[in-house]
């Protein structure tokens, strides 16, 4: 919500909103989106953090199939 929130209304600003984003992008784009990709396009593909002993933690997240399939719809402008 609040990262992910951020990161919407920034990329949105400069004109190139997140792809599947029916809040900031235009409804045509939205229309134009959803024709390879179902959801929102937004990511964290790696998590760091300290515990409260200090001790580093570090996940990583593969990006799910779905989201590699709308990578792969893209054409060239």
């Amino acid at each position: 919500t609040g990262r992910r929130h951020q990161i919407r209304v920034h990329t949105a600003h400069i004109g190139h909103p997140t792809a599947c984003d029916g809040k900031y992008s235009t409804l045509a784009t939205f229309r134009s989106d959803l024709e390879f990709c179902s959801r929102s396009f937004v990511h964290r593909c790696r998590l760091v953090f300290r515990d409260s002993s200090g001790v580093e933690h570090e996940a990583f997240a593969p990006l799910p199939l779905d989201l590699q399939s709308c990578l792969g719809a893209l054409q060239p402008r």
